[in-house]
């Protein structure tokens, strides 16, 4: 028994041990074609809402509730993120973007703009937050710059803590490919 517990403690420390971070290069886009229809937003498109609140199309979703636009928010500080720890010894991090998912309902709300060249998207998703209309894409996107004006927790502290705060900005430019990805 005891030999067997140690197998298991030796496996799980081996396994949290690998230091080697975790290349993503997803083509988001595939998901696109698989709805069959015409959509009211491209992959990779930048919108404003209100005037003051820029995000870029990076996902898509259907359900019983219609087709939902995955935006992530975007200011002159970089996109909206966050780094999640992955592994307990040697700790290194995972980079996640969060979106708010606005109901095509609501897009009357969305400023169309330029179409962004993503051959691959190195992100995946963390927080997802569903808006039905201005007012929820308003109050993730504060909830999301409040977070944000708080002191980051680097990813190997804070593991098991509630009060952790994991949310940072990427460059836009490491969704294009012309450039680094942390700010």
């Amino acid at each position: 028994m005891i030999r067997l517990f140690s197998i298991i403690i030796t496996m799980a420390i081996v396994s949290a041990c690998s230091n080697k971070k975790e290349e993503i290069c997803v083509p988001y886009d595939q998901s696109w074609s698989e709805l069959n229809q015409e959509l009211a937003l491209s992959f990779g498109q930048l919108v404003t809402i209100e005037s003051k609140i820029n995000a870029v199309v990076v996902d898509v979703s259907k359900d019983e509730g219609g087709i939902w636009y995955g935006l992530c928010f975007y200011t002159d500080k970089g996109l909206f993120g966050r780094q999640i720890p992955n592994g307990m010894v040697f700790t290194t991090c995972t980079d996640m973007v969060d979106l708010t998912y606005l109901n095509e309902s609501s897009l009357d709300i969305v400023q169309k703009g330029e179409i962004l060249s993503i051959s691959c998207f190195p992100y995946k998703i963390g927080s997802n937050t569903p808006a039905e209309n201005k007012e929820d894409v308003i109050r993730s996107f504060e909830y999301g710059i409040n977070r944000r004006k708080l002191q980051q927790t680097p990813c190997d502290e804070g593991i098991f803590d509630l009060n952790t705060v994991r949310e940072c900005y990427f460059t836009l430019s490491s969704i294009t490919g012309e450039g680094g990805n942390f700010e």
